[in-house]
């Protein structure tokens, strides 16, 4: 076998060090891009919680269910009343098993949700309200 050359090792020596650097470089850009996705994730999230807590603080009496229509129900998932009842809800397109995981998840923890190839960012939240507690999922 041949001895490689000073100008060979030094190219081969540039070429693993422009990779490495690459690599370690990418690596950083992925997790400062996922990062950022998530927050930007939690606070459009929040927003959307805000906006269901808005409304039912106004609500005075179970009979007003009608003032929560008006709220993006694509983006709201699921509102439960202080007693249990449903008073909206969007999952519907999911399968039994991915609404169940969804009603389950842990309470102000932003957890992303992968159903049939689509993915979301999921946040399940509890409102205080003059009639009680309650529950908001928002995807």
């Amino acid at each position: 076998m041949k001895k490689l050359t000073f100008q060979t090792k030094t190219v081969l020596g540039s070429l693993i060090l422009v990779l490495v650097t690459l690599s370690v470089t990418g690596a950083i850009a992925l997790t400062t891009l996922s990062n950022l996705n998530k927050s930007v994730a939690l606070k459009s999230l929040q927003g959307g919680i805000l906006t269901v807590k808005t409304a039912v603080q106004e609500i005075e009496t179970l009979a007003q269910y009608e003032q929560i229509d008006p709220l993006p129900a694509g983006k709201i998932g699921l509102i439960r009343g202080p007693r249990g009842e449903v008073a909206l809800d969007s999952i519907q397109q999911f399968n039994a098993r991915d609404r169940e995981i969804l009603a389950a998840l842990p309470q102000n923890t932003l957890q992303r949700f992968i159903s049939d190839d689509q993915e979301f960012w999921v946040l399940n939240s509890k409102i205080s309200s003059p009639l009680g507690e309650w529950d908001v999922l928002v995807l």
